[in-house]
């Protein structure tokens, strides 16, 4: 059960995170595959009736813990949904409308985003413009 809380408690952190920072385009396939195994492991080892000891436990979480941090480092895009939209607003004549997230063709990396941030507006000239930044590369 403490296993199941502490996965639970990550996957809402970053889930959090990936909607109020990044407007929901970060690839979190990965960190929830691990946090899953985590779970998984974590039963596995309580209804174990060998006797393993306390500090294979511990380097045992620590281990899993390091690999689940660089795996969150490694699906954190590039940039936020606010240096985005700060980036079309200093580069562009734009007054922006309407923003919304869109798909990427998606490649085998599964740490990379798979959406990308559109800004539509308007220029001074009240044209339409509409912009796509990808999180990953600006």
């Amino acid at each position: 059960m403490p296993g199941f809380i502490i996965a639970l408690l990550i996957y809402i952190i970053l889930e959090l995170v990936d909607s109020q920072v990044y407007n929901h385009v970060m690839s979190l396939s990965v960190v929830t595959s691990f946090l899953i195994f985590y779970v998984l492991l974590s039963k596995h080892r309580n209804t174990n009736k060998q006797s393993i000891s306390v500090m294979r436990k511990i380097s045992g979480n620590i281990t899993l813990f390091l690999i689940i941090l660089v795996c969150i480092y490694f699906s954190l895009p590039a940039l936020t949904f606010n240096q985005a939209k700060e980036k079309v607003l200093n580069n562009y004549d734009i007054t922006i409308a309407e923003t919304y997230n869109v798909p990427l063709e998606s490649g085998w990396n599964p740490f990379t985003t798979k959406w990308a941030y559109w800004f539509e507006g308007y220029n001074s000239k009240q044209e339409k413009i509409s912009l796509m930044v990808i999180p990953d590369t600006g």
